[in-house]
């Protein structure tokens, strides 16, 4: 079986869900490739009917067997699947990591992805269609299989690190720090009220892994607060959580997009040593219940109690972040999770259509 894989990007979610996977299964010995999204652009083209726009075939590479597509938002890619199946002979897999119709409007990516609102060539209906015609859909939470994938054809598998996070020296500190985007996380912060204001104002240090644009009003800091690495390139984002984060923070609101959001952030933190505190949301629950990772806090009050407690007890941040970091090595790396997917990747193979 060969399979070739197709990462939407090269940030975090593509490394994540296609190119470390693939990566690993190939230093495996699996017959797994990546198409990066430049050779994308350059080698598969689609021919379509002038008159009509239907798409008469598409360029797809030798001998493929399985054809995996990341986050299908593209009309066109939507509209080829059934072309690539047909004509080619391939099985097509969808993999999809967020549930992109209960994106929050204040999101960018909302007006976007609306089908109304925004591009008529991207919308979250053209994702919801491409997983209704695919052979398989791998996902990452039990919420988003039974959004995308009613019909069964479907393996949750969820996000893992790759081993690279297990070897960076941690940096332990008194510092919070947020390894989020609040234009991508607009309301996320709004569960913490005043907490990390009245940490700082106590003295302590609260630093975002990213750009600080938005964070400082949406906590209620001081107007001189601007504590921010700046974007941090993808090479570079594992080093820099291991190095800035003392205590992590990862809060969600209680919404249904993120009742459909994996356990990636707390995992992070959990990899590079760092304790944290989360958000009671379905899948950091899960997290917290079946490998001890993450400190639960729902209200303000909680949040204030649960940071400042490890602010002030740095042998309790040792040791929960020595104890986390063993679990992930244990049981959450891609290199010990990577066979998920080549199983999904087999069931694709053998669906018969």
């Amino acid at each position: 079986m060969k399979v070739y894989v197709f990462p939407a990007d090269q940030t975090g979610c593509g490394h994540f869900r296609a190119i470390w996977p693939a990566a690993e299964l190939r230093r495996q010995g699996c017959d797994v490739y990546t198409v990066s999204p430049e050779e994308q652009k350059r080698n598969m083209a689609a021919s379509v009917n002038k008159h009509t726009g239907e798409i008469l075939d598409v360029k797809l590479p030798v001998n493929a067997d399985v054809i995996v597509l990341q986050r299908v938002t593209s009309r066109t890619l939507a509209d080829a699947i059934p072309v690539m199946q047909r004509r080619h002979g391939v099985r097509v897999v969808v993999d999809i990591d967020d549930d992109l119709a209960r994106i929050d409007p204040a999101n960018p990516a909302w007006t976007h992805l609306h089908p109304t609102h925004g591009d008529s060539d991207h919308s979250w209906q053209h994702c919801q269609r491409a997983c209704e015609t695919a052979d398989w859909v791998t996902c990452t939470t039990d919420a988003l299989a039974r959004r995308y994938a009613p019909h069964g054809r479907v393996s949750v598998i969820k996000n893992y690190v790759p081993d690279l996070y297990l070897d960076l020296p941690h940096e332990d500190s008194s510092r919070i720090a947020w390894a989020g985007s609040f234009h991508s996380h607009p309301r996320d912060l709004d569960v913490i009220g005043s907490s990390i204001s009245r940490l700082v104002n106590e003295g302590y240090e609260f630093r975002v892994i990213g750009s600080p644009h938005g964070v400082g009003r949406a906590l209620k800091l001081p107007e001189t607060w601007a504590d921010g690495t700046g974007p941090v390139e993808q090479a570079d984002w594992p080093a820099s959580v291991a190095q800035h984060v003392g205590v992590g923070i990862a809060p969600l609101a209680d919404t249904l997009f993120n009742a459909a959001k994996s356990w990636l952030k707390p995992l992070e933190y959990a990899a590079v040593g760092a304790p944290c505190v989360v958000s009671p949301r379905a899948d950091y629950l899960r997290l917290h219940n079946k490998y001890g990772i993450g400190r639960l806090a729902d209200k303000p009050k909680q949040w204030y109690r649960e940071i400042k407690l490890l602010l002030d007890n740095p042998d309790m941040r040792a040791d929960i972040g020595a104890e986390s970091r063993e679990r992930v090595r244990e049981y959450l790396t891609i290199s010990k999770n990577a066979h998920h997917w080549w199983e999904a990747w087999e069931k694709a193979y053998s669906h018969s259509g």
